[in-house]
C-alpha cells in the first residue's frame, strides 16, 4: 500500500477501490461519470467520515484524493498556511511603509536595518509555508 500512515479503514477502503471494476457500473447510471460503490462497516465509515471532515472535504472528494494517491492536508494545515501568509502579507505592507518613511527622510540606517530584518522575516514565513504544505 501507498499510504502508511492511513487509518486501517483508508485503507481497506483503497484495497476495496482498487479491486472493484467500475465499468460495470456505467449502463446503470443516468450521467456518464462512473461510480464506485464501497461497502463499509459503521466503524469504517465512521472512521473515514472524521478523516474527511479534518481535511474539510466531502466523503466523494476525500475519497477520490485518497485513491489517486493526492496527498491530503487536513484543515489545521491548511489554516496553518494562511495564517502564515497572512503575517507574510502583514510584513510586506510594514517594508511599504519603512520605504515610504525612508522616502520621506527618516533615519536612513536604521529604516534599511529594519528593512533588511523584515525581508528575512518573509523568507522565513515563505518557507515555514512551503514546509506545511
Amino acid at each position: 500500500m501507498y499510504f502508511l500512515s492511513c487509518p486501517p479503514g483508508v485503507k481497506r477502503l483503497i484495497h476495496i477501490l482498487r479491486m472493484f471494476n467500475a465499468q460495470n457500473l456505467e449502463d446503470k447510471m443516468p450521467s456518464k461519470k462512473p461510480r464506485i460503490t464501497v461497502y463499509l462497516t459503521p466503524e469504517e465509515h465512521a472512521e473515514i467520515s472524521a478523516s474527511a471532515a479534518r481535511a474539510g472535504r466531502s466523503l466523494s472528494q476525500f475519497a477520490k484524493l485518497v485513491c489517486t494517491g493526492f496527498p491530503v492536508p487536513s484543515l489545521e494545515q491548511q489554516k496553518a498556511v494562511q495564517e502564515i501568509l497572512k503575517a507574510r502579507a502583514d510584513l510586506g505592507r510594514l517594508g511599504g511603509l519603512l520605504k515610504q518613511a525612508i522616502a520621506a527622510g527618516g533615519d536612513k540606517f536604521t529604516l534599511n536595518r529594519l528593512l533588511r530584518e523584515v525581508d528575512i522575516g518573509m523568507r522565513e514565513l515563505k518557507e515555514a509555508a512551503m514546509r506545511i504544505r
